[in-house]
């Protein structure tokens, strides 16, 4: 278990996509993404954090691109 000021989230996501986007096919294959989300409360009123995302090959919603994906975000957030 994390601290208090220290938490963090994370996301598994799996999913069966048709080859080529072609519904017309029997042919599949699976892709997945997983996510974590450090997060450090600086004061009771802010916090930090640091996203970290990967996707395998394929479609999936927000994604730019239907390649493998490496994602890195930083960000700040007021705590009310």
């Amino acid at each position: 278990m994390l601290s208090p000021p220290f938490s963090l989230s994370s996301d598994l996501g799996v999913w069966q996509q048709p080859k080529d986007l072609d519904f017309n096919t029997d042919k599949n294959f699976l892709g997945w993404a997983v996510s974590a989300v450090p997060e450090y409360r600086v004061t009771d009123l802010i916090s930090g954090h640091c996203g970290l995302f990967y996707k395998s090959k394929g479609y999936q919603r927000g994604a730019s691109t239907l390649d493998p994906m490496f994602h890195v975000t930083l960000g700040a957030g007021l705590v009310y």
